[in-house]
């Protein structure tokens, strides 16, 4: 009886680890979840698998489990240069500064979570996915220059790491397009944009449809508990702001004041 029980919780982690995985095709991965949400016992035997793989469980369902690493040092945790390599695969601008760049990738990703949950109540509301909220590169696009326009024009320039101001400035001297472009690529917002965005879609986090106007994405149900669980705190916090709240110019930038 406790092998059986060591079984089924490693293969219900197993199925969480699964980018894609789906209930709805995956009969067996349903009855784990309905098991887990109704014996105690056993949703205590999943909680150790995971401790023990260095992973917490943070939302389970009946749509899924979803899981996040317990620190950096799980072997499921991917490090930034890792992960800025999977996301910009051969098309990684060798000038773009390091710093820079990470800013970039970070904006994008609080641009694209902004543009699928503009305001906090949205992301709290489970049944928000269920909306089917849609969100083309071009919208996504419109939330990142809000957001960059806003954090180069802050005043109080302390409040914003220098990684981001840099990402920033570097996002708005971007060509919005390359019409020649074959291939999406860093050097461009919309292929910078389309990237991350493929890469969540990759990892679960999106859907993707293909429609007359051409490709959108739609938020998942476990972007949304990450997003809700684990965002990046201050960092999400910050510049969800920047990316809603457009700020006045001040009378004395009008004027052509130099503001010292």
């Amino acid at each position: 009886m406790e092998a059986d029980l060591v079984y089924k919780s490693s293969r219900l982690v197993y199925k969480g680890l699964l980018p894609k995985a789906n209930t709805e095709k995956d009969s067996e991965y349903k009855d784990l979840l309905k098991l887990c949400l109704s014996d105690h016992d056993f949703k205590d035997s999943v909680d150790a698998v995971a401790e023990g793989l260095m992973l917490a469980v943070v939302d389970i369902s009946e749509q899924g489990i979803i899981l996040t690493p317990l620190s950096s040092e799980s072997r499921f945790a991917m490090g930034l240069s890792e992960y800025r390599k999977e996301l910009e695969g051969d098309s990684d601008p060798q000038d773009m500064d390091a710093k820079a760049k990470r800013g970039l990738i970070a904006l994008t990703q609080v641009a694209i979570a902004a543009t699928f949950f503009p305001t906090a109540e949205d992301l709290d509301d489970d049944d928000y996915e269920v909306l089917g909220k849609s969100a083309a590169i071009k919208d996504m696009n419109t939330v990142l220059m809000n957001m960059c326009d806003n954090i180069v024009s802050e005043e109080d320039q302390e409040l914003i790491a220098p990684s981001l101001k840099m990402g920033a400035e570097l996002i708005k001297a971007l060509p919005e397009t390359l019409p020649n472009a074959k291939v999406p690529t860093l050097k461009y917002r919309y292929g910078a944009i389309t990237i991350i965005a493929k890469h969540l879609e990759k990892s679960g986090m999106l859907n993707q449809q293909k429609t007359s106007d051409g490709e959108v994405y739609f938020p998942t149900y476990k972007y949304q508990q990450l997003l809700k669980r684990r965002s990046v705190g201050r960092l999400f916090d910050l510049c969800h702001d920047y990316s809603q709240t457009p700020k006045e110019p001040k009378k004395h930038d009008q004027k052509g004041d130099n503001g010292e």
